[in-house]
């Protein structure tokens, strides 16, 4: 899977992280470090799906209101809710 660039949030909670392993050499600061940012770039990745997803929906939204703004417009009103 490609590297994707950390949200602004992530690369503050990285860069927390660091500081903090810096301080304390004994806790295997590389190891922690990379499970972490591996963390954080799953995270991101199911952001950008969570948005890629709401975009979507409100997509179908807007064609599905169109539609029927559409049948309303062409229907007889005596046929209008056959058709909804």
């Amino acid at each position: 899977m490609p590297m994707n660039p950390l949200s602004l949030e992530s690369q503050f909670w990285l860069e927390t992280l660091r500081r903090y392993l810096e301080s304390c050499p004994e806790a295997a600061p590389q190891i922690a470090l990379d499970c972490f940012a591996d963390y954080l770039q799953e995270h991101d990745q199911a952001n950008r799906l969570r948005s890629e997803n709401a975009a979507l929906k409100v997509q179908f939204k807007l064609h599905h209101l169109r539609a029927n703004s559409l049948n309303r417009l062409h229907c007889p009103k005596s046929n209008r809710n056959t058709y909804l």
